[in-house]
Parts: C-alpha cells; structure tokens; sequence
C-alpha cells in the first residue's frame, strides 16, 4: 500500500476545545506520510506550543481567515486552501464544524473523512465517518450520504509514533505504585487539575513522586505552579512535553481527563483514574470502566478531594489489579489504528 496524495486536516485548538483533535490527526499524519503522502493543516485557532510542535514535525498550519470560526467564509476558504495544495481529501475534525460546513466542502468535489466522537444528526455527506470510540455505531449517523464508509470502535483509535516505539515494551507493577502521572489535557479542566494536586500535596508517604503535566490554558497555573514550588521533591511540574510517551512509560499510575489520552495510557498500559472534564468525554470514560481500563471518578465538580484521595490510595497499593487494567487496555488498543484509516481511504480511492 502507498498513496501520493495530499490531505488537508481541518481542526482546531484553543482552551476550550484541547488540543486532543489536533494530536489524533498528527498521529494520521505520520501514518499517511510514511505512505509517501502529503499533510497540511488549516486552522482558525491554534496555541503557540502546539503550532511549534506541528513545526517540528515539518507540517505546515495555514491560517482560515473568517469572521467566525466555522462558518461559510471559513468552509469556503478551507477548499480554497484545499485547491491551492491540490488535496483530494479534507479531513474534518472538530465538533463546531456543521452540517451546512461539510456540504460546501462535498459541493467542491473534495472527498470528506469527519472525525468525530459524537453522533451527528444532521446530514452528513461525508465520504466517511470515523468515530474511534467503544461507544460508536452506525445508529449515531442516521443522516449519512449513501455508501458513506463507517470506521468505528477503538480498532481505529490513532497512535503516535512516539508510542508505537513502546509496542513490546513491557511494564513492571511495583508492590506500590510510586511514579503518578497527573494530565487532564490542553484545555481549561476547571478545577480538577488543582484540586488533584492539592490531594497530592497531603500525601504523608515519604517514597513517591507526582509529575504534572501543565496544559497552555489551565486557569489554576499560578496556585499550581506554587505548590509545585514548594514542594520539588514531590511534585513535579511539566510544561511543553516533547514526548509524552516517556512521562507514561515512567509512571506508575495516571490521573487523566477522559479524552483521546486515555487511548495512549491505554496503549502503554498505564492504568488509570479518570476524571470527565466535559460532556464529550462522559461515554468514553463510562466505556473504558466497564471494559476495566479506568476507574471512572466521574463528573468533575462531583470528584471531591475525599474521592480522589480514597481510590488513589486504593489503587495505589493494588498491584493486581493495576496489572488487570494494564492488559486489558493494551489488548483494546493495539496502536495499528493509524494503519487501519489509511488503508481504508486508500481503498476507498481505488
């Protein structure tokens, strides 16, 4: 399998929506590229860190000048854009983007990939509809064109290479979990972020440590960045990650939001806790507890310090079933998702 052609990825990143859309298409980027493809990005919003990193990787991010974002002017500069780099397919990955937005990119003639984590009810003339989630099924896009392709489930969740190199890697389960990774995405996560670390802060236990991934857009930095201050030992500060997979491989245990990391953590077997910070987040963490990849705290303004700090200490000393959780996520991602999207649009070509 190769493919030449060139695809543009229209999404977005600010402190509202994470950066969790932009790092599931990087990992398509890598996959489509290894192919002999091309990628660029379109955006209206995207953090300095984020657009640094997508540098690094050699993609270039163009600019969709609109009034609003996701409006006509944006969709109608978006094939623009799509036209001046001769992109036969745009991928669209974003929950602002309509329906009225996808049918001006399917009147241009451009070949459609939506990906979403939500039903979409209106109609979708997308040429296919990836939903790389447990809880995806074809009742949720009842509106589709006619032969639209439909990639669901986490057998299409998508990788980073900075994890596939962790493929055969294998973990060890400490008698107590030590090494505690803290990450709740890109975005503004309330207050969960502090209020987590704040439990940590009363941890009593001399043998352990805690890193704290910083997201560009937390409102809580400040009191954060302080404690950690106060407290380097202990309590580790992240910021700018260049490779998140080393922090995952270095952990014990993680505290995460419960968004498209939890298919990394999942992919490393790094067992977890999972605290939804936003609507979107609610299936695939209730998914992943009730396949045993995750404990599930729920609702972040229901998960109290009391609660954090309960099942923490719980799961903490459990090295049975840290390990049970471990091999169950590694079986449901098996970091060939990437792989399984190319093939199919490169099939779908043919």
């Amino acid at each position: 399998m190769s493919t030449k052609e060139t695809v543009l990825i229209r999404t977005d990143a600010d402190g509202e929506i994470g950066v969790g859309h932009v790092m599931r298409c990087l990992a398509f980027t890598q996959a489509w590229r290894q192919e002999g493809g091309k990628c660029f990005f379109a955006m209206a919003s995207i953090p300095s860190m984020l657009d640094d990193r997508l540098s690094r990787d050699g993609l270039k991010v163009t600019d969709v000048q609109s009034r609003q974002r996701a409006d006509a002017e944006d969709a109608e500069n978006t094939v623009e854009i799509a036209r001046e780099i001769g992109a036969e397919w745009i991928i669209v990955d974003g929950y602002h983007f309509d329906s009225n937005y996808l049918k001006t990119i399917a009147d241009a003639g451009l070949k459609m990939l939506l990906i979403t984590d939500l039903a979409f009810e209106g109609p979708c003339p997308a040429d296919m509809i990836l939903n790389p989630n447990p809880h995806g099924k074809e009742s949720m896009y009842p509106n589709r064109k006619p032969g639209t392709a439909l990639l669901l489930g986490t057998k299409y969740a998508m990788i980073r290479q900075e994890f596939l190199a962790y493929k055969t890697w294998q973990r060890q389960f400490k008698p107590r979990a030590r090494q505690i990774l803290v990450t709740m995405g890109g975005g503004e996560t309330s207050d969960a972020l502090l209020r987590t670390v704040k439990v940590l802060e009363s941890f009593t236990d001399e043998n352990w440590q805690a890193r704290i991934v910083l997201g560009p857009a937390n409102k809580a930095t400040s009191e954060i960045e302080r404690i950690c201050k106060n407290n380097p030992t202990k309590l580790q500060l992240e910021r700018n990650v260049a490779d998140m997979s080393e922090l995952l491989a270095w952990a014990d245990l993680a505290i995460t939001g419960g968004g498209s990391t939890c298919w990394e953590l999942a992919f490393m077997g790094l067992p977890a806790l999972t605290i939804i910070l936003a609507e979107n987040q609610r299936p695939i963490a209730q998914a992943l507890a009730k396949a045993g990849v995750v404990e599930n705290l729920g609702w972040h303004s229901e998960a109290s310090a009391e609660l954090i700090d309960h099942h923490l200490k719980l799961i903490i000393k459990n090295s049975q079933k840290r390990e049970t959780m471990s091999k169950k996520g590694r079986i449901m991602i098996d970091g060939q998702g990437s792989s399984r999207v190319v093939k199919a649009i490169t099939e779908y070509n043919s």
